[in-house]
């Protein structure tokens, strides 16, 4: 339980927790702001680069039904950890020049982010189960806030160091929070694990996952109209 868990410990889970919940939206968000300079990098019209911004939204409706059974399999702090490694490995692959391997690995980004929207509320109701309300408010004000930094410093960035420094960003804060998520999970105690296979076994997982698809449904939406909405913008058209 939390009460019984280590000062040190509560504070590794909330940072983390903070820390995964701020890459679950800024790697798709920030793409349509740079469309431009990988325009010009691979020497490909700008319009072709829209399908960057779907890809995710495909992985999300793809993978979200398959992500519970991740978890069943290699339990909850390992299939965060494929997660935050696919992010990772996503990343690296979008800062080549290569049409392919961006596409590539915004499919996998994409598969990571989609088993993050699933695994969030297991994880706050594993390990802070007597305040779930508050740290389920924490991760959805972490999302935006994420989002909303990496917003603010793509142009800057872009400006001083290219798309690529931007790209290195979005590597550097997923690489970050798995060493700290790798770093807690050796430091929790077993009770919190033992709690964790009641809820795996139970019909929980099914309440917490059914609760963030249907709340997943809206983001979507959201989602799409703002990248639709940016990439118009950027392509000059008329709205």
């Amino acid at each position: 339980m939390l009460e019984k868990k280590s000062h040190q410990v509560v504070i590794l889970l909330t940072i983390s927790l903070m820390l995964m919940s701020s890459i679950m939206r800024a790697p798709i968000t920030t793409m349509p702001l740079m469309l431009p300079q990988i325009a010009e990098s691979l020497h490909v019209a700008q319009s072709q680069l829209g399908i960057i911004t779907t890809i995710p939204l495909i992985m999300f409706l793809l993978i979200s039904n398959f992500a519970t059974k991740t978890m069943v399999k290699f339990g909850l702090n390992r299939a965060l950890m494929l997660s935050l490694l696919s992010i990772i490995v996503g990343s690296i692959l979008r800062m080549l020049v290569n049409m392919p391997l961006i596409l590539l690995g915004t499919a996998l980004i994409g598969i990571g982010i989609a088993h993050l929207n699933v695994l969030m509320p297991p994880f706050v109701a594993t390990y802070f189960p007597n305040k779930i309300g508050l740290y389920t408010s924490v991760y959805s004000l972490a999302i935006m806030v994420g989002s909303a930094v990496f917003s603010l410093i793509t142009a800057p960035v872009v400006a001083v160091s290219g798309w690529q420094g931007v790209m290195g960003l979005l590597v550097l804060v997923p690489a970050i929070t798995l060493v700290l998520w790798f770093w807690t999970t050796k430091k929790l105690c077993q009770q919190p694990m033992r709690r964790y296979r009641l809820i795996k076994q139970g019909n929980l997982k099914n309440i917490y996952v059914s609760g963030q698809i249907i709340k997943l449904g809206h983001s979507y939406l959201f989602l799409v109209y703002k990248q639709r909405l940016i990439i118009r913008q950027l392509l000059g058209y008329h709205l």
